[in-house]
């Protein structure tokens, strides 16, 4: 393994580029490695306040905060004071910048700057369309875990003996601009592929991209015409046996719209953990939901900032980011949890307002 020395630009350098990795036969898992300044000391943690996480996990300026204890802890609600902020970090002695960004497209600028004058950045749940600058992107492992709910819900229509294949499911996914949801999107579709060929799980529309998926933040009436659509054009006589929507809060729209054409409610898969949506998993109008706790996030985030300090290696998997759409810096990404009924209050452990909603 080699690695590269740092530049102003990109202090984090992978050891070996993803193609390498498969042409040889690495392991999935390698290292980078980093030189870190003294002034890296000195870490700043510039959040979004706007960000929503599940209901019973600890606010994540507050956990960033006990993680980091030396570092200084912002909230924001507006891009450009979290931009502005970033931007002076260099001015004010910052080298080191923890950035959960609130305009994942906007704030390309700003990293570009602030990398340039020489600051190190990790990105933190939120990816940035732009990777120009960063040493490190920290997040969620999106791709498997729209893997894992094809797979649940694959071995559910399966356990229904009483219905033939092929079964039918069809896609939704988050807002077009945000990377995570390409990358649940992306491991979805992945998932579909051996399914589809054997014909026991199809997406009938055809509808597998993310492009014609993607579901922007606010357009219900739109999302409710595609919904509608898709029903009319597609299955004017075969059922609907699943649907992945792109967030919990879209169940009752889902359910309205199939009232309304009179049609039966397929398999409802969410996203968020929020508490209607675990509810309606433990009563089974819902099939699944998934739960990023930002705990472990904060835990591995205290381990990447010390070992950039120490100059230590980073542990990091290139095919996983690549997958979750960081293909041009090192990513680690924990994987969230899928909550199903099957999985009971254990895949919410440790959560008091959600794990007691699963129990028998």
């Amino acid at each position: 393994m080699t690695t590269a020395a740092p530049t102003r630009r990109q202090v984090l350098v992978g050891a070996v580029s993803v193609g390498l990795l498969a042409a040889c036969g690495e392991p999935r898992t390698t290292t980078a490695s980093t030189n870190v300044s003294p002034r890296a000391a000195t870490v700043e943690v510039l959040l979004d306040a706007t960000a929503t996480q599940p209901p019973g996990t600890t606010p994540m300026a507050e956990l960033v905060a006990k993680a980091l204890p030396d570092a200084a802890v912002t909230s924001h609600r507006a891009h450009a004071d979290q931009a502005k902020q970033l931007q002076t970090a260099a001015d004010r002695g910052i080298g080191l910048v923890v950035l959960q960004s609130i305009d994942t497209q906007a704030i390309g600028k700003a990293i570009k700057k602030a990398a340039d004058d020489g600051v190190q950045i990790i990105a933190l749940d939120a990816i940035p369309q732009s990777h120009q600058g960063l040493a490190l992107v920290l997040g969620w492992d999106e791709f498997s875990a729209g893997e894992k709910e094809i797979a649940a819900v694959a071995k559910e229509m399966a356990r229904r003996t009483s219905e033939r294949p092929p079964h039918h499911i069809e896609l939704f996914a988050g807002a077009p601009e945000d990377l995570r949801a390409k990358g649940r999107f992306d491991g979805e579709a992945f998932a579909m592929k051996a399914l589809s060929k054997e014909g026991s799980l199809i997406v009938k529309s055809g509808q597998t991209s993310f492009q014609t998926a993607a579901v922007a933040p606010g357009s219900h009436e739109a999302f409710v015409q595609r919904l509608t659509t898709t029903f009319e054009v597609t299955y004017p006589r075969h059922t609907l046996d699943a649907l992945v929507m792109p967030g919990d809060a879209y169940r009752s729209t889902v359910e309205a719209t199939c009232r309304k054409l009179k049609r039966k409610v397929p398999l409802l898969l969410g996203s968020g953990a929020t508490v209607d949506g675990v509810k309606a998993v433990a009563a089974g109008t819902q099939f699944s939901t998934i739960y990023r706790d930002p705990a472990p996030l904060a835990s591995r985030l205290a381990k990447v900032v010390a070992a950039m300090q120490e100059g230590r290696s980073i542990a990091y998997n290139p095919k996983t980011s690549y997958r979750n759409e960081v293909r041009s810096v090192p990513g680690v990404f924990l994987l969230p949890t899928l909550v199903t009924k099957a999985t009971g209050g254990a895949a919410l452990a440790g959560n008091p307002v959600l794990a007691s909603l699963l129990k028998p």
